[in-house]
């Protein structure tokens, strides 16, 4: 499978002196921890257990900006302004990878309820307001079934086929997979962030 992933240069010098790359627990914003472990566990159920203890998932995209099949590095908010990038082609087996919507992965991050519709996203804001609780300011929510509806709803974030033509056109599908090896990749870009 053809992704592109984006870091400092100082990944891409990482990988040619080791010969691979993994994600790390320290990369991940503190806030967002409680998410990735919802992540990991998920990884580890369609790819199998991490390399080793500590590792964290590399990301990359397969589609960015419904369009676009690769980042434009033109844009911003790929690495902070003024930081020293590659963009990295890789080749990845597809059974190494897991493919999910980065829109809605913003719900996993957020600890919001991933509705499959219009009507089922106002059917759970009901129930949960007349029980008193509101996912936006109780993360966890204290209720352990509801809490489990907002987890269990997160599965749609696998769920990257659009559902109507305006979705077609944005649609941005990131990848992740445990580990990126020398031999994976096929082209480097360098650039410095905008």
């Amino acid at each position: 499978m053809k992704l592109w992933t984006i870091h400092p240069v100082e990944v891409w010098e990482w990988l040619q002196q080791q010969g691979f790359y993994r994600g790390a627990k320290e990369l991940v914003y503190e806030d967002f921890l409680d998410s990735y472990d919802w992540l990991i566990i998920e990884m580890e159920k369609r790819l199998g257990p991490r390399p080793e203890k500590e590792s964290y998932p590399v990301w990359a995209w397969k589609q960015w900006n419904g369009v676009h099949i690769r980042p434009d590095l033109r844009f911003s908010g790929f690495l902070e302004k003024g930081t020293r990038g590659v963009r990295l082609e890789i080749d990845i087996p597809d059974e190494q990878v897991v493919l999910s919507d980065f829109d809605k992965w913003h719900y996993v991050l957020n600890y919001w309820y991933l509705e499959e519709n219009e009507e089922d996203g106002e059917l759970f804001d009901k129930e949960i307001k007349k029980r008193g609780l509101d996912y936006y300011q109780q993360k966890p929510l204290p209720d352990p079934y509801y809490h489990q509806k907002i987890v269990d709803s997160w599965q749609r974030i696998f769920d990257i086929e659009p559902r109507n033509e305006e979705e077609k056109r944005s649609l941005s599908i990131q990848a992740i997979f445990w580990e990126l090896k020398l031999e994976q990749v096929r082209k480097v870009d360098f650039f410095v962030a905008r």
